[in-house]
């Protein structure tokens, strides 16, 4: 099945790509040209993608943080591995969500 959604990708895109204007293959093609369905999705669905992705993007710093409360508030610590491998992915979660946060 991914197979298939790849070469079907791949053969839209080649058939949009022979159908671009040869003065724009000389020049970065935006992606509008290659797929339309994007700009068309983009410009109605813009501001409410980025609404979504700000939001999901505090929840997962909020609850890596709480991760990482619970992680140096227990006994144990960092002496278990378990906790030493969560508090480095919760470290690059809240990295990654605060570059999405916007």
């Amino acid at each position: 099945m991914m197979l298939l959604s790849v070469l079907l990708i791949t053969a839209r895109l080649l058939h949009v790509a022979l159908a671009v204007p040869l003065r724009m293959l000389e020049e970065v093609i935006p992606m509008e040209y290659l797929v339309p369905a994007v700009a068309e999705w983009r410009d109605g669905h813009g501001k409410a993608l980025g609404i979504i992705v700000s939001t999901s993007a505090i929840v997962s710093a909020a609850s890596s943080s709480i991760l990482i409360w619970m992680i140096l508030k227990s006994r144990a610590r960092l002496s278990i591995t378990y906790h030493r491998l969560v508090l480095g992915m919760s470290i690059a979660d809240i990295l990654l969500s605060l570059s999405f946060a916007q």
